[in-house]
């Protein structure tokens, strides 16, 4: 195995590639020559073991993604409580309400007018 390599170490990227070419084409007609039921089943079988690897490895993901969480939170159950300082925070109080009289008022003297004119007009 050794061997292969150091056969390549000193080659250009185009020979490397031709090579490569070279490779796949003998590939690509060695699996010709085999019966074309026997490929598909073969392809299928890779197909399958390839899901079932990227579902195992999302499953592993999965598993060390929890137990990450279940570590952060029993280091903050762990955790001595923080004591808050300072000030505390309040809410800002609403403004009080002003009654809106103006109305009211307005009506009312424009009634004393009125009054005030009958009277004294």
């Amino acid at each position: 195995m050794m061997a292969c390599i150091h056969a390549y170490l000193f080659c250009s990227s185009l020979q490397l590639l031709k090579e490569i070419e070279s490779k796949m084409i003998g590939l690509l007609q060695m699996i010709q020559k085999f019966p074309e039921e026997t490929v598909k089943e073969a392809l299928k079988s890779k197909e399958k073991a390839h899901r079932l690897e990227v579902k195992q490895e999302r499953k592993l993901e999965q598993r060390k993604n929890q137990e990450e969480r279940i570590r952060k939170a029993l280091e903050r159950a762990k955790a001595d409580p923080k004591k808050c300082t300072g000030r505390r925070l309040m809410t800002r109080s609403e403004p009080p309400k002003i009654e809106r009289d103006d109305l009211k008022n307005s009506a009312q003297l424009s009634k004393e007018e009125e009054e005030l004119a009958f009277l004294f007009g």
